[in-house]
């Protein structure tokens, strides 16, 4: 495992801007009978874990609600480490501009994800049309494979 200093970083940082087209698709796993979820449902009561930007005070701050900041499509990660970074890139605005997320890789596969702000939730569009039950038939293959390629089981 590699540790990171806390923010401030101690050093330049070189951000790498990427701007999503317009179109871009993103796939959510979700659980629709958990805190009213839907596709484009920010969570505004944190910090939980990982990239929770929520204010307070510590790692192990107890979860309250922060009506101002939300996180969306949340990734597998220490968030000793992301939270704190998190809220930095969202804060200083000064050094990075309004970031509306951040792109990072996955713990389990490398593969990279993407962590969204509530700055960005005006910009997502959801058709009711496209959402599809993880528990459908049409997507057993589909899933027995991503369980086999990632070394998961359920």
């Amino acid at each position: 495992m590699v540790l990171l200093s806390l923010p401030p970083p101690k050093r330049g940082v070189s951000p790498v801007y990427r701007d999503l087209p317009i179109g871009t698709t993103f796939v959510r796993t979700f659980d629709p009978t958990r805190h009213n979820t839907e596709a484009l449902t920010f969570r505004f009561n944190g910090p939980r874990a990982r990239f929770g930007h929520h204010r307070g005070d510590g790692p192990d701050r107890i979860p309250v609600d922060d009506p101002e900041r939300a996180v969306y499509a949340i990734a597998k990660c220490d968030h000793r480490q992301s939270q704190p970074w998190s809220r930095y890139f969202y804060e200083i605005e000064s050094e990075y501009g309004a970031v509306d997320g951040l792109i990072y890789y996955k713990a389990h596969n490398d593969e990279p994800a993407v962590m969204l702000y509530e700055r960005a939730q005006t910009a997502l569009v959801c058709h009711d049309d496209v959402i599809v039950r993880l528990d459908h038939p049409a997507l057993q293959p589909l899933l027995d494979d991503l369980m086999r390629e990632n070394h998961l089981t359920l």
